[in-house]
């Protein structure tokens, strides 16, 4: 079943985004908006001075967010590790955002469109809001090992609000911490007991955090913090998940004493190209960081999902000074009959 493959994070936009489209933006037209160039994690922007970033560069690197609202206007900036959406993901984003907005903001979404900004690869999608002059744009653009989301939402002139914001990107990634992100060592959570990992491997999974034990798939995403997701997941999973083509139909929600305190576990079924697995999801923020971490696990084989929360209540946030997983490589593929080769390392399970 290729529930860890093609997906690429694609849930991680509505995570990010969706729940602020929830503001209901007043009719007035606002005031002039004043501008300061802002320091992010490995990039600078010139953004509205209600936005503010006073967090650690380094430990704040991987995943963040931050926004500024008015009665006419938000602006939200996200940052993640990974891959930026492609112009085919877009518009799926837009309409898993539109499903978890009230009616009267539903969006209509233009096609996305692959451009630059200084220099870097995006990808671009606007999109009106309702039948009113209202705007979104969303715009994800590379920078080293992560992706920069701008989003601004508007009553009135939301364009020239985009345009200021994103004609002053500067992405310059911090060297060390692009290097952590690497396909080969980046992990995003943490563990204090090495052996609980103990016959867990890698999977080759592209740009998702992927591992397997052979009976159980745990597939890991680092993402900006949320508390509104975080809280009411079990109302965005559908969506979150249809983005990636994925169906959820949960089941029950199991709450447990884990690493930094109580964190809540949704059960059910993900189903994708057909096939089906019992799962468990679980979404926690990293305390006083602008970070979460979400995690799906599944059962590779239809048994029990007691062991993987068991080992989900124990992971935690990444720590800069971690040291790498205790993990084996991925297991070689074995060779299509008759090839005499050994072949490459195999695709997410089937």
């Amino acid at each position: 079943m290729n529930i860890s493959r093609g997906g690429r994070g694609k849930p991680r936009v509505c995570l990010a985004i969706a729940p602020i489209l929830l503001v209901a933006l007043a009719g007035c037209r606002g005031d002039k908006l004043d501008y300061h160039r802002v320091e992010f994690p490995g990039f600078s922007l010139e953004v509205p001075t209600t936005i503010v970033y006073a967090k650690d560069l380094a430990t704040e690197y991987r995943a963040g967010q931050a926004e500024a609202k008015d009665d006419s206007r938000l602006v939200t900036l996200s940052w993640h590790p990974g891959a930026h959406m492609t112009v085919e993901e877009a518009p799926a984003m837009v309409r898993a955002m539109s499903e978890v907005s009230p009616k009267s903001m539903a969006f209509k979404g233009e096609p996305g469109r692959a451009i630059k900004i200084g220099g870097h690869d995006a990808t671009q999608i606007d999109a009106r809001i309702g039948t009113g002059t209202g705007t979104m744009s969303l715009t994800d653009i590379a920078c080293g090992k992560r992706a920069v989301m701008v989003g601004v939402i508007a009553r009135f002139g939301g364009q020239a609000v985009r345009e200021r914001i994103l004609g002053s990107f500067d992405c310059h990634p911090i060297a060390a911490q692009d290097a952590s992100l690497s396909a080969a060592a980046a992990a995003p959570f943490g563990i204090d007991d090495p052996a609980l990992l103990a016959g867990w491997h890698r999977r080759n999974d592209g740009d998702q955090f992927a591992m397997s034990n052979g009976e159980l798939l745990v597939v890991v995403t680092q993402r900006p913090r949320n508390e509104d997701v975080t809280e009411k997941l079990d109302q965005y999973l559908p969506t979150l998940l249809g983005a990636a083509g994925w169906r959820w139909t949960g089941s029950r929600i199991e709450t447990r004493q884990a690493q930094g305190g109580e964190r809540t576990f949704h059960h059910g079924r993900i189903s994708m190209e057909g096939e089906t697995a019992n799962g468990v999801v679980t979404v926690w923020n990293c305390p006083g960081r602008t970070d979460a971490v979400m995690v799906f696990a599944l059962s590779m084989t239809g048994g029990e999902l007691t062991p993987a929360v068991d080992l989900l209540a124990k992971l935690r946030c990444v720590k800069p000074d971690d040291p790498p997983l205790p993990l084996a490589p991925a297991p070689p593929e074995p060779p299509p009959p008759g090839s005499g080769s050994a072949g490459s390392a195999p695709p997410a399970p089937n």
